[in-house]
């Protein structure tokens, strides 16, 4: 004799089963979801290969604009950000902006290959303008210390954020590492590590400089900002490029222009190509690069 309600619950089973199968196969698997920020914590040897000490608190780039970059909104209207810099003919005058991303480029065309250069080089410029005013606060701070002056609560606390930033307090080294970066080493590096940002990967990621988080994969921004800042904190901070920060201090102290060509010299174990700073040197020579690099002139770097 049938088991009429064994018969039943199988019944019903298998129509669950069938309007769940269904349900998933209704859903949108083929929609792109923004790359976000890294959430998850950094193992030690990530954290080592983007120069932050094994035994510190591992960083979330999530947080970065967070830490010292808070009063800096990116900019999210893209066209007319964009158009801003498509406007502009002279590399020397393109607006420093925070720029939230750029478009899938076809590099095979010259004026996608002028935009990303502009585009790279105004984010860059930006994050630079925003370095040069955390230099000035790290020398206000060390001149009140000489002269036995409290600072304020709001200096203080800047301060503090600073010196975790790039991991020191040291004004000394401080001074070696809170310094812009050239913008046309920037522009050169992201130009060769994403090809002109043609790479799809790549530009779903943010990931312009080719910040690797393991062997086989690339760190990821929520944005173009993010992404240039990651850079810059790996040159200014990434024991790997000592060198580079005491040619650049040597330069700011004699009040000179910083030359992104002369400085080239001292990255060439960025990236895993022999040849990896003569391809640097090469693209900036092809795209005339040098005339990216403003004449710094501030206070922040006169009488060290």
């Amino acid at each position: 004799m049938l088991n009429y309600r064994s018969l039943l619950t199988a019944s019903i089973s298998v129509w669950i089963i069938v309007v769940v199968h269904c349900g998933n196969e209704n859903q949108d698997t083929t929609k792109e979801t923004t790359p976000s920020c890294i959430y998850e914590k950094e193992t030690p040897s990530q954290s080592a290969s983007l120069g932050m000490s094994t035994t510190e608190k591992s960083y979330r780039y999530a947080n970065i604009r967070d830490e010292i970059f808070e009063c800096h909104r990116v900019n999210r209207s893209l066209n007319t950000d964009h158009h801003k810099i498509l406007q502009e003919t002279d590399l020397n005058k393109v607006p420093y902006l925070a720029l939230e991303g750029i478009p899938h480029l076809n590099s095979s065309l010259k004026g996608n290959r002028d935009f990303f250069i502009k585009a790279i080089a105004s984010t860059a410029g930006k994050v630079n303008e925003i370095i040069m005013k955390q230099r000035q606060l790290v020398l206000s701070m060390r001149e009140k210390q000489r002269k036995h002056i409290n600072p304020t609560k709001h200096e203080r606390d800047r301060f503090d954020k600073i010196c975790r930033f790039y991991q020191t307090k040291d004004f000394s080294e401080l001074l070696l590492k809170v310094a812009p970066v050239p913008v046309s080493l920037a522009v050169a590096q992201a130009v060769l590590e994403s090809q002109f940002g043609s790479d799809r990967i790549i530009y779903l990621s943010n990931a312009y400089f080719g910040l690797a988080k393991t062997k086989t994969s690339l760190f990821k921004f929520d944005n173009l900002f993010n992404s240039v800042i990651a850079y810059t904190k790996t040159i200014n901070v990434n024991r790997r490029y000592h060198e580079f920060r005491r040619q650049r201090a040597l330069t700011l102290q004699k009040n000179q222009k910083i030359n992104g060509i002369k400085l080239a010299s001292c990255i060439g174990n960025y990236g895993t190509d022999k040849n990896y700073q003569k391809l640097v040197l090469k693209l900036m020579r092809l795209h005339n690069l040098h005339v990216l690099d403003k004449k710094i002139d501030m206070p922040a770097f006169k009488n060290q």
